[in-house]
């Protein structure tokens, strides 16, 4: 899973309500983000916010093999993404 994760974090990430420090990898400049994790169901969900985004992990097992996906909840009438997706 560590590819699809863009970033390494200084404590697990296993329970609800830690507060964790995530470092971008691979970014030109490291930015260091403190979050809190708000749903951890390993290992099909987990949850935290990211800056002012809400984060959303999904495993899913399908026969042999398994599904990921990501998802973020935001403001779409913000300024930054309306320009975005319009």
């Amino acid at each position: 899973m560590a590819p699809h994760f863009p970033f390494d974090a200084d404590r697990s990430l296993a329970t609800v309500g830690t507060t964790v420090k995530l470092t971008t990898v691979g970014a030109p400049v490291p930015r260091v983000t403190e979050t809190a994790v708000t749903r951890a169901d390993a290992p099909e969900v987990l949850e935290y916010n990211w800056g002012d985004f809400d984060m959303r992990r999904e495993l899913e097992a399908l026969g042999r093999g398994s599904a990921f996906s990501f998802g973020f909840f935001a403001d779409l009438s913000s300024t930054f993404l309306s320009k975005a997706f319009h």
